[in-house]
């Protein structure tokens, strides 16, 4: 009879975990009306595609990428409802600065696209986030190469960093990897994020809610249609197979998940009800 290793058991119970939580999370959503389980964002959407929202470094404003002024770039929601295009370095005159990630302290991370031996190639820069908007870094070159690499999240605590490439290794089109924070601060080299959160399609829009716990949009792991949302927690150094956000998701593309201080969770989908392509809808637990 073959014994599980402890590891492989604490991996299983947090896979089980996470999968209760979620059902209750879900099953609420269930006795709700329909009006009070997602709506579109008050304010922020526009008829171009909005998505990818974050929080601010106040923890209350919202960070989002917008195409309304016919190129990628950073704006503001506040907790009014106004809407500010970010000035700095990143949302420099006709260029791409999309998905935004910013840390309390204000650093962080942007998708920006670098001039390759070929082509241009999305890449994945760092920001600062200053009182006058937002600044240009250093390119994250370990991340970084003549492939697409995207969509980057760094971890509350700065343990790690998850983002999207196409680079060889992965297991389909676009998959989810990742970077460990070395003892002396340095980034380690890119690590697959494993066969539990990656499918032979495309993973999408990594966010880390907290160091362990990961919300994720897939093609190919059978949700209710398009791209769909779904958790993973990191237990013992491996991802727990993931659980649908069911109460996020819909028949649409539902991608972009992020979770506000208040316990909001923000995505963006292209469902009937919204103004534009994709814009970001919010959604109460509660």
């Amino acid at each position: 009879m073959r014994i599980r290793s402890r590891s492989a058991v604490h991996v299983r119970l947090a896979g089980a975990l996470v999968a209760l939580v979620i059902a209750a999370f879900n099953a609420r959503a269930q006795d709700e009306p329909a009006s009070r389980v997602a709506q579109p964002h008050p304010s922020c959407n526009s008829s171009a595609d909005d998505y990818a929202p974050s929080s601010d470094v106040d923890g209350v404003s919202m960070l989002f990428t917008s195409e309304r002024n016919g190129v990628a770039q950073t704006f503001r929601c506040d907790s009014e409802g106004n809407v500010q295009h970010l000035s700095g370095t990143v949302n420099a005159s006709g260029k791409v600065g999309a998905y935004v990630n910013v840390l309390p302290s204000g650093e962080g991370l942007a998708t920006i696209y670098r001039p390759g031996i070929r082509q241009s190639f999305a890449s994945i820069t760092t920001i600062a986030r200053t009182s006058g908007g937002l600044d240009m870094g250093s390119p994250l070159d370990v991340a970084n190469g003549e492939f697409f690499t995207s969509q980057a999240s760094i971890a509350p605590d700065r343990s790690r960093i998850m983002f999207v490439s196409n680079r060889e290794g992965g297991v389909g089109g676009l998959d989810i990897w990742m970077l460990e924070l070395r003892p002396d601060g340095t980034w380690s080299e890119p690590q697959h994020g494993g066969e539990a959160i990656n499918s032979p399609g495309d993973e999408i829009s990594p966010v880390l809610i907290a160091p362990d716990t990961l919300l994720f949009a897939s093609d190919a792991m059978g949700g209710q249609g398009g791209h769909d949302i779904y958790m993973s927690l990191l237990r013992g150094g491996r991802w727990t197979d993931p659980v649908p956000m069911s109460m996020l998701n819909s028949a649409w593309n539902d991608t972009d998940a992020s979770r506000g201080s208040d316990g909001t969770y923000r995505l963006a989908s292209d469902r009937p009800g919204g103004r534009g392509g994709y814009d970001v809808w919010i959604v109460k637990p509660e």
